[in-house]
């Protein structure tokens, strides 16, 4: 159970209804990590990208 489950609805008592919530997170799995470090850093950096949008080469 991801912490969506637990501030989600804690959420909704303090953010009007007519605000979209929207999230990204990483798929649900028994263990809280990629199993390979290379699979951690593709998975992080599509969280970040889909959070954030594409960086602009001024970020980078």
């Amino acid at each position: 159970m991801g912490a969506l489950a637990f501030i989600g609805p804690r959420l909704r008592t303090v953010v009007p209804r007519e605000v979209k919530l929207h999230h990204v997170s990483r798929p649900e799995h028994a263990s809280p990590a990629e199993g390979k470090h290379i699979d951690h850093v593709v998975e992080q950096a599509r969280v970040i990208r889909e959070a954030f949008g594409e960086p602009s080469p001024r970020d980078l």
